[in-house]
């Protein structure tokens, strides 16, 4: 109930929007307000909204996270095949290093 007495929605309902709502949160916090105190549908609307908030922050954090393992992976790939081609170098060198101290 609004202030003005003829929205059935609780007040402070449009602060969820921009957090995405599923319908059955929306349909829970519609239903949940029948006549209740403004305190009650308050204290309800901010559960939700510290909710929300806590589910889209660790939704981010874990990709941020995904992307950093990617990240990861490219950097130890290239560093292996670095790797690689430093120990095939190093090897070049000793058969170099043998080949011309045999034939001195």
């Amino acid at each position: 109930m609004s202030l003005s007495g003829t929205d059935p929605r609780p007040p402070g309902l449009a602060m969820l929007k921009d957090l995405g709502l599923t319908k059955e949160e929306e349909k829970f916090l519609n239903g949940r307000y029948n006549g209740e105190s403004l305190v009650t549908a308050a204290r309800n609307i901010a559960d939700v909204y510290v909710a929300k908030t806590v589910q889209n922050a660790s939704s981010e954090v874990i990709e941020s996270n995904k992307r950093l393992a990617r990240s990861n992976d490219r950097h130890a790939r290239a560093m292996r095949w670095l790797t690689v081609a430093l120990i095939a170098v190093g090897v070049a060198q000793v058969i170099v290093a043998v080949i011309s101290n045999g034939s001195a």
